[in-house]
């Protein structure tokens, strides 16, 4: 048995910053994309965090607020950008990489677009 192994690092929800992944997205984001963001990004970057997100939650909303059950909203097409950014970003899990090009993929593939509807975009 190793007794040098160095401990795990601990994770704190109590952060005012909110939980760990959208700490990590945030920084990726940041390095990533410096200039203008998306409407989305407000959610990594804005001064409070949900009290009530844990990864898990705070993962479903920010999906959510990129593709609102597979569909297609105006801003879609910019929020994809952070997606992309999170998926060929080595810090982030793989686990969560996997979910963004899953996102994409959804994304690319999605039956319902509003901004056809509207007319908006040929």
């Amino acid at each position: 048995m190793d007794t040098h192994a160095e401990p795990e690092q601990t994770w704190h929800n109590t952060n005012a910053a909110g939980p760990p992944i959208r700490q990590l997205f945030r920084d990726v984001i940041a390095d990533r994309l410096p200039g203008p963001r998306p409407p989305q990004a407000a959610m990594l970057f804005g001064a409070e965090a949900d009290p009530f997100w844990d990864d898990r939650s705070f993962l479903g909303d920010f999906y959510n607020e990129i593709l609102h059950q597979d569909t297609c909203r105006p801003a879609t097409a910019d929020g994809l950008a952070l997606v992309t950014a999170l998926a060929v970003d080595d810090r982030i899990p793989a686990r969560h990489r996997f979910q963004a090009v899953e996102l994409l993929v959804r994304a690319a593939t999605v039956k319902h677009c509003s901004w056809k509807d509207s007319g908006s975009i040929p």
